[in-house]
């Protein structure tokens, strides 16, 4: 038998078990064995992994669009360059941008965060689950807020 867990740590693609002798067993969302050390745990993981590809997906656009809004943004240093068209596509790309993080992430804290149990007792071991948002979370979070920001600064930028 292995050694039973003490705490469960949800993350953006994976389960960490971590025992109480203090080894870290981690288990992905995609495996096939994901949640079957805990029943209650099962419906939680795959609504945790379609989550966490829907933070992967947001993510790649959100990149995409960012490229954009760099372009804008470098493209209004000049005076000879500094459109209109420069402007709105700033504001659009980073609007867009932040608008879709800001949805896949309350998605994200919706579909998986919600759904966890607090905590499970298997026989007279108590499991607790940190059902707190993480790092990566809250850094997307703020990328997000920063897109926002920057298309704020974008419209009240004037063009010549």
């Amino acid at each position: 038998q292995s050694d039973p867990s003490e705490k469960v740590f949800i993350g953006s693609s994976a389960i960490v078990n971590q025992t109480v002798s203090g080894d870290e067993i981690v288990t992905a969302y995609s495996d096939s064995d994901c949640g079957s050390q805990y029943v209650e745990v099962q419906p939680a993981c795959r609504d945790c992994e379609d989550a966490a590809g829907s933070v992967a997906v947001t993510t790649i656009i959100s990149f995409l669009a960012n490229i954009g809004s760099v372009c804008s943004a470098a493209s209004r240093l000049s005076d000879l360059n500094d459109l209109n068209y420069f402007k709105f596509m700033g504001a659009l790309t980073n609007t867009l941008s932040a608008i879709t993080t800001t949805i896949t992430l309350i998605s994200f804290a919706s579909r998986c965060k919600q759904n966890l149990p607090t905590s499970l007792t298997v026989g007279v071991t108590v499991i607790t689950f940190d059902n707190r948002l993480g790092v990566s979370w809250m850094l997307t979070l703020v990328c997000a807020v920063l897109s926002l920001l920057q298309a704020v600064l974008h419209c009240l930028m004037p063009a010549p």
